[in-house]
C-alpha cells in the first residue's frame, strides 16, 4: 500500500504493508548507519514479555526490518524506461509501484492514493479541474509505457478510481459537492476497451437522491471481474456474495 487504503489488499491471514516510498522504508539513524542498524536489530530480538501489545510490536519491527532489506535489495538497480512526469506526486508513487512490481517478490496487488481533488470550490479557478485531471493523465500514460519498456505490462492491471462521485449541478461556490454514480476506468493490455454499463443519464427525470447521477454497475462486479479473471481466485469469499463478471476482461 502507497497511501492508497491498506484495507484494499487486506486479507484474512496478510496485512497490507504501507509504505511512503521505498526509499524511506528503512532505519532513519541521522550517522553510523551499519552500527545503530546493528543495534535496532539486537534490540528487536529481545523478547517482551511484560506486554502482549509490546510482544506484538517487536515482531512487527523484526518483520519490517527483513522487508525493508528484500525491497530494497531488489529494486536498487531499477532504471524507468521513461521520463515520469515532473512535480507529479502521482507520477511519483507510480514510478516506486512499477520498481515493486518488476522486484518480483510476490506482490499481487497495490493500492496507490492520492489527494486534492475534493474541489467543493474554485473547480475551475485558474483550470484547476482540468490541471488534475491532466496530473493523473499523465502519471498513468508514464507508468503504462514503464511497464512496456520493462516487458511486464501484460502483468498488470490498473483501476483508476475515486472514493465519491460528485453532483452533476455546480454548487454555490463554483465547486462540486460530494455524488453518488462515479466512474471507474481499468488499463492494461488484458482490458477489452469500450464503455460497461448504461451511459449516466442528466435528464433530470434520472437523477436520484436530490440531483444525483445514478449508479448502473456494482462496483463489486468490477472487483469480481478482476478477481475471478485476472487474479484467478474466487470473488465470492473477498466480496461476501456473487456478483455479475463484466465483459472488459
Amino acid at each position: 500500500d502507497l497511501g492508497g487504503g491498506g484495507l484494499i489488499v487486506n486479507g484474512r491471514e496478510r496485512e497490507a504493508l504501507t509504505l511512503t516510498s521505498i526509499e524511506e522504508f528503512q532505519v532513519q539513524p541521522l550517522f553510523d548507519y551499519d552500527a545503530r542498524l546493528a543495534a535496532y536489530v539486537d534490540i528487536a530480538n529481545i523478547p517482551h514479555t511484560a506486554s502482549a501489545v509490546g510482544e506484538r510490536n517487536r515482531q512487527v519491527r523484526q518483520a519490517a526490518i527483513r522487508q525493508s532489506e528484500i525491497v530494497r535489495e531488489r529494486t536498487a538497480g531499477y532504471e524507468p524506461g521513461v521520463e515520469y512526469p515532473a512535480d507529479n506526486y502521482l507520477g511519483e508513487t507510480l514510478l516506486q509501484t512499477a520498481k515493486l512490481i518488476a522486484a518480483d517478490i510476490g506482490v499481487r496487488g497495490i493500492a496507490v492514493g492520492t489527494g486534492g481533488y475534493d474541489t467543493h470550490a474554485g473547480q475551475r479557478d485558474g483550470d484547476y479541474h482540468e490541471f488534475l485531471l491532466q496530473t493523473v493523465g499523465d502519471a498513468v500514460a508514464a507508468f503504462y509505457a514503464d511497464l512496456v519498456a520493462h516487458g511486464i505490462a501484460d502483468r498488470v492491471l490498473l483501476l483508476v478510481f475515486s472514493e465519491f462521485g460528485r453532483r452533476p449541478e455546480e454548487n454555490g461556490d463554483a465547486g462540486t459537492d460530494h455524488g453518488y454514480g462515479s466512474v471507474m476506468f481499468a488499463v492494461g493490455d488484458s482490458v477489452r476497451g469500450g464503455v460497461y454499463g448504461e451511459h449516466p443519464s442528466l435528464d433530470e427525470s434520472r437523477l436520484v437522491l436530490d440531483g444525483n447521477v445514478d449508479v448502473t454497475v456494482d462496483f463489486r462486479s468490477v472487483y469480481a471481474t478482476v478477481l475471478g479473471r485476472f487474479l484467478g481466485a474466487d470473488p465470492a469469499p473477498v466480496l461476501g456474495g456473487e456478483f455479475d463478471m463484466l465483459g472488459f476482461l
